[in-house]
């Protein structure tokens, strides 16, 4: 029992010895400052966020300096990052097709005249199978979205379009799912694999 008093007796002596240095240093600098009206005080103002409990938190300086984006912007970060280029790659080919034929406006979504002339370029100038359309169009589709916020299957002649590839591709006794089924499966699989792996995939099925 006396040690613990003893000790007690040393804590308060401790933090009134404290307590009276601090008020010491205050009342200096406090003099100074009476004294020197104009001039400054060294110390004081670090002295002085100790004594009300350390410095305080600076505001948010954000303001002003965050630089506003679209929409269309920050759509293109919700891409799957491994095949994020090939689906951006699609859509400036598509958008290369437009330019050369004067079709092309800035910042303004394609028409559905505008798709059902490409992809009716892509299966009869450059032969492109169904499957590989299909596969084009999903790409398109996912970067439509994002750019503009709609999507191919607002263009019900595009889907007619589509269709009718189907009906000339010959499709092995094997396979069960449309071209269309597959493509869309193929892509939903990008999202967790590598885009290779779903094209060797795709190649391996088609032969």
């Amino acid at each position: 029992m006396l040690r613990r008093n003893v000790g007690q007796t040393e804590s308060t002596v401790c933090q009134s010895s404290e307590v009276r240095a601090r008020q010491s240093l205050m009342d200096n600098r406090v003099r100074q400052a009476d004294a020197n009206p104009d001039g400054e005080v060294d110390g004081f103002e670090e002295e002085a966020e100790v004594a009300v409990g350390g410095p305080q938190p600076a505001g948010d300086t954000t303001e002003g300096k965050y630089v506003w984006r679209t929409s269309s912007d920050l759509n293109q970060e919700t891409f799957p990052v491994k095949s994020k280029a090939a689906y951006q790659e699609a859509y400036r080919h598509f958008e290369t097709f437009l330019k050369g034929h004067g079709e092309f406006v800035d910042g303004q979504a394609p028409s559905e005249e505008a798709f059902l002339n490409y992809f009716s370029y892509l299966k009869n100038d450059r032969h492109f199978a169904s499957t590989t359309i299909w596969c084009t169009s999903a790409k398109l589709n996912a970067c439509l979205k994002r750019k503009f916020g709609i999507r191919l299957q607002d263009y019900p002649n595009v889907s007619e379009l589509m269709k009718s590839f189907d009906s000339e591709h010959v499709v092995k006794k094997a396979m069960n799912f449309s071209p269309q089924e597959v493509c869309y499966s193929l892509l939903e699989l990008s999202f967790h694999i590598s885009l290779k792996r779903v094209v060797l995939i795709l190649v391996l099925m088609v032969l």
